[in-house]
């Protein structure tokens, strides 16, 4: 026969237990109210008879309440009054939080088992204190429902120790040994985000960072990693470093006081990046007066003049940093309302999407003045101006493939019963004629 626990857990039937707890109460009353040896066996008895005639299994608390009257069948009043009171008394310590107290020590930092339980944490923190709160939560459930009772007692009476019960409630790793080595030769997942391996140094460093962040929200305990494991990555950034010096062309000289940075000419990243452009006319115009500007700007105050060796320079003669043209860009479109806001790069897209247009589609002759690697990144990224083609290609199909062809009738009786025909119904005969009509048409007009 079983029972229910409270903690819904099924065991066996003990009528020991029902014998036991009748004696305490039992043991509560004074001599000449107690019940025998004999009627307590008799109790006993009768709950065991009754909850094997339910044919179900019966929870602790409709036992309990056969204890109680099959106390009262035996007239024993004041026994069954005290074992009531015993069971309300045990209801109100189980309803209580068992880890108040643990709590309250926690925060008032003088619970030296929790102290001496991780000297790698610091119990005044507040981070660590709230950790431990959910630890004494976990040990109440951990020593209440998950270890057999023999271990519970064993750990309370000090036979041993049973370590990190503070997360045994959770199924999750302790002291993880991180195999970074792995993560960033063949590339990772974090947080279901693929993570290629590294091209540099500082990318490495930030991967290993981050894994380290997401195990230990998955894992309780230190970590241990190789840092060596991130020297490979020292020597790309290195040759990457020595790459960027290799392709400066020249450092400008910084005129304004007490700064940090310089304008620097590189190289292209690649060959194909160095290419030719044809010039339009009037771009020829233009060059020609802003040279001449140029000249004029130094004509004017050669003592102070600085020549940069750039066609694009300022006044004075020094080159032009990236961010100053992207502020005049600010300010023409600040003047110029009636054209729409795009950013300063959006400037190379218009002049693709027009070269396209105008050019009829021609992608490999936009592609010589753009510069893009291939064919094909010009045509995905610039796809959208197709669609005015595509849109006029169905029209024309739909009118040379799906058109009704109508039966036109080229001649037809006038009032004076002479045959007519119009210039629109001839040219459409002729259009449908026979090959070989069309053939005899051609030779008659030649000759």
């Amino acid at each position: 026969m079983k029972i229910i626990k409270r903690s819904g857990m099924e065991v066996e039937f003990d009528r020991s237990k029902i014998i036991a707890a009748v004696k305490r109460a039992n043991n509560s009353v004074v001599e000449a109210e107690k019940v025998s040896d004999e009627q307590v066996e008799k109790i006993a008895e009768n709950v065991e008879t009754i909850c094997d005639g339910m044919n179900r299994a019966l929870n602790v608390e409709e036992i309990q309440d056969l204890v109680e009257n099959q106390i009262m069948n035996q007239k024993a009043f004041r026994l069954a009054s005290n074992y009531i009171t015993y069971r309300y008394k045990r209801a109100l310590v189980r309803k209580s939080n068992s880890t108040d107290k643990q709590i309250l020590s926690l925060l008032e930092c003088n619970n030296e088992e929790v102290i001496q339980e991780n000297s790698n944490k610091n119990p005044t923190v507040n981070s660590v204190q709230r950790d431990y709160m959910a630890g004494e939560v976990s040990k109440d459930i951990t020593r209440r429902f998950l270890l057999p009772p023999e271990i519970v007692e064993a750990h309370e009476s000090g036979v041993i120790h049973f370590h990190d019960s503070d997360y045994f409630a959770q199924h999750m790793h302790n002291c993880c040994l991180v195999n970074l080595e792995d993560m960033l030769q063949n590339g990772t997942v974090i947080s279901d985000v693929m993570i290629e391996k590294p091209k540099s140094f500082s990318t490495a460093c930030n991967i290993a960072t981050q894994a380290v962040a997401q195990i230990a929200s998955s894992q309780y305990g230190g970590q241990s990693i190789t840092l060596s494991h991130l020297v490979p990555f020292v020597q790309i950034s290195r040759e990457k470093y020595r790459r960027d010096v290799r392709c400066i062309i020249k450092v400008f000289p910084d005129k304004l006081e007490r700064s940090t940075t310089s304008l620097i000419l590189k190289s292209t990243k690649t060959e194909s990046s160095c290419r030719t452009i044809f010039m339009t006319s009037a771009l020829k115009e233009e060059l020609k007066k802003w040279l001449n500007q140029l000249a004029a700007d130094e004509r004017k105050d050669p003592t102070r003049y600085h020549d940069s060796g750039m066609l694009f320079r300022l006044p004075n003669g020094l080159a032009i940093e990236p961010v100053l043209i992207r502020k005049k860009f600010l300010k023409w479109q600040d003047a110029h309302p009636e054209f729409p806001r795009i950013v300063f790069h959006g400037l190379r897209h218009s002049s693709a999407t027009y070269q396209l247009m105008i050019s009829g589609g021609d992608v490999k002759a936009v592609q010589g003045t753009t510069g893009h690697a291939t064919a094909d990144m010009l045509v995905n990224t610039y796809a959208h101006i197709q669609q005015s083609s595509r849109v006029e290609l169905g029209k024309k199909f739909e009118e040379g493939f799906y058109a009704k062809q109508e039966s036109p009738s080229p001649q037809a009786v006038n009032a004076a019963g002479e045959p007519t025909i119009s210039m629109t119904a001839l040219l459409e005969l002729l259009k449908n004629a026979d090959p070989e009509v069309k053939a005899q048409l051609r030779l008659a007009l030649l000759t």
